[in-house]
């Protein structure tokens, strides 16, 4: 009988041998180590944002791959070959990007590779359609003198930086640079003035009238003359003397809803 046997029973399992041992740590190390490598291991450098995923597979071996293409990672995606791999996302070519150089350069290259003809942003879902104007805009007030205009609605507010009331008024007109939707406010003695004042008397009948409002004529205006200094409009006299201080007097308008009928 040989003594340095170890018997075998079945309450007592037979230690493996060396080599399962090392086949059992290779597997494992295969299996449960995540891949770690750097860039710079992989002969480029590119900006971490810039990376593409797609080439990239598992990072713990799944099978698809030897465990000695794993461990070399030869199955990843390196350098020139990266570089090479079409990005689904760059849906217009790279040579037509190159050559945009104008509004019309850009929505042909979209047109081209989307089919879908540009859109205007305000006749989005983003957008009501409207163009609006800030209060110191005047300039769009002088196209709708003497124009037909309507106003669809409007409502009364505060300006944010001074705290002063004002009237925002949503319109359309006939314009002579042709039909024009627009938004603009007013806290003048003029429009702003004239709405409250309709608010008001209407509001008293019942439910104060909020828009809906047909102006055949448009607008009209008066001129003024206005200090910065004093921040008011002032007469000819006080204009003169303030000239002669080397003030600063301007010529202002104040804008009114034409009243005449049509």
């Amino acid at each position: 009988m040989d003594v340095n046997k170890r018997p075998t029973t079945k309450a007592h399992k037979p230690e493996p041998t060396i080599r399962e041992l090392g086949v059992r740590a290779k597997r494992s190390t295969v299996e449960k180590e995540p891949l770690s490598r750097t860039e710079s291991e992989f002969g480029y450098t590119v900006e971490r944002t810039e990376m593409v995923t797609r080439g990239k597979k598992e990072e713990t071996f799944s099978g698809q791959v030897s465990e000695e293409e794993f461990k070399t990672g030869e199955w990843i995606v390196e350098g020139s070959e990266r570089d090479n791999l079409p990005d689904k996302r760059d849906r217009i070519a790279r040579e037509v990007l190159r050559e945009i150089d104008s509004f019309e350069d850009a929505a042909a290259a979209f047109l081209g590779a989307y089919g879908e003809s540009p859109l205007l942003i305000s006749k989005t879902e983003l957008g009501d359609g409207f163009t609006h104007y800030r209060q110191k805009e005047t300039a769009i007030k002088e196209d709708l003198v003497d124009v037909p205009l309507f106003i669809i609605e409007y409502e009364f507010g505060r300006d944010a930086e001074s705290g002063r009331e004002l009237v925002f008024i949503r319109a359309m007109a006939e314009t002579k640079r042709g039909r024009l939707k627009l938004t603009f406010t007013d806290a003048s003695t003029g429009i702003f003035a004239q709405l409250k004042e309709l608010a008001e008397i209407t509001g008293k009948k019942g439910k104060a009238r909020r828009g809906g409002i047909l102006v055949p004529h448009g607008l009209r205006f008066s001129e003024y003359l206005y200090s910065s200094d004093l921040s008011r409009a002032v007469s000819e006299k006080e204009a003169y003397e303030l000239r002669e201080q080397g003030k600063t007097v301007e010529k202002a308008k104040t804008f009114y809803l034409d009243t005449r009928g049509e």
